[in-house]
């Protein structure tokens, strides 16, 4: 629109302004009411500006609040929230440790798995050398055992089978009762007076007997031990792994097997060493029972001071409780 034009308009509004529709309206009036008009579309020209200014103050305004005080605004108004201190790294550290514990654990792991194949190689290396040590006099014994040796336990016993007979009993007499008698026997074989010292038939510990003067308080210092026992519920294996060598095997806590050998009939001879050097080695021979009631146990031990073999000892005892229960 031209300036021209822009100011005939003007003057035409001017003159409706001043002129009216109404011919009777005097010109004071007109005039008045021209001034309200201006005044009126100055108010609210005013209010329309500030309408404006509070619509676009206001979104500014949150999103400065929303914003982090010390973020820094990056490309298209976005900010840059800064690492929160020690959160990264207290992580970082956690997971190092951690790491470093569980890599300490196995290494523990693998010293203690090797220090166990050392100690089981070491087990298996000793319990072959006192195997063959003892082959020669395993093979020599058997033999002299007589063949098959064959026990038959007493049915009187059946009362108290799987179990034991109650030890301590009412008396020492009730205690010797199951056991065979065995004492002038033994003083006959060996030159020297034999009593009954400890245990019970069947179980447990079984029956002792040892040379007099008898001892309960010690020294158990004996020049022979003699031993008769009988045990139900168990067999031939269960007995022999429990017999372990005494002396000299502190190195293996939990002891190693005694050598031993199958003898005719289903039973085992060991050869156990002794706590020390006074005594011989002990013989056990461990035989099935015949009527299938349970196990028999026969050891025998003697002193070196004796001239005798714990050898000899044994195969004493054998032939004395075959006698009796053969």
């Amino acid at each position: 629109m031209t300036v021209e034009r822009e100011l005939t308009t003007r003057l035409s509004a001017l003159a409706d302004d001043l002129t009216g529709p109404d011919a009777a309206v005097s010109p004071e009036a007109v005039v008045a009411r021209h001034r309200r008009q201006r005044r009126t579309r100055a108010g609210l020209l005013a209010v329309a500006a500030a309408v404006v200014a509070v619509v676009v103050a206001v979104p500014t305004a949150i999103g400065s609040l929303s914003a982090d005080p010390g973020g820094a605004a990056g490309p298209g108004g976005t900010t840059t929230a800064p690492a929160t201190a020690g959160g990264t790294g207290a992580e970082a550290e956690a997971e190092a440790r951690a790491a470093a514990e569980s890599a300490a654990a196995e290494v523990r792991q693998q010293q203690a798995g090797a220090e166990v194949a050392r100690q089981q190689a070491a087990a298996s290396a000793a319990e072959s050398a006192a195997r063959e040590a003892a082959q020669p006099a395993l093979d020599a014994l058997v033999p002299a055992l007589g063949g098959p040796v064959e026990l038959s336990s007493p049915t009187g016993w059946d009362q108290w089978l799987p179990g034991s007979k109650p030890y301590p009993g009412a008396s020492t007499e009730e205690d010797i009762a199951t056991c065979p008698q065995l004492s002038e026997r033994l003083g006959a074989e060996f030159g020297m007076r034999f009593s009954y010292w400890t245990g019970t038939l069947p179980h447990p510990g079984g029956c002792t007997w040892v040379p007099v003067p008898l001892s309960y308080d010690g020294p158990y210092d004996y020049a022979y031990v003699f031993r008769v026992a009988f045990e139900g519920g168990t067999t031939v294996e269960q007995q022999r792994g429990q017999y372990v060598m005494g002396g000299g095997q502190d190195e293996f806590p939990g002891g190693l097997p005694c050598p031993s050998a199958d003898v005719p009939g289903g039973g085992a001879l060991l050869r156990c060493g002794s706590p020390d050097d006074r005594f011989d080695v002990e013989w056990t021979l461990v035989l099935t029972d015949a009527r299938g009631a349970g196990v028999w146990t026969l050891s025998a031990a003697a002193r070196t001071v004796t001239g005798r073999t714990s050898a000899e000892a044994l195969t004493v005892l054998v032939d004395a409780v075959e006698t009796i229960y053969g």
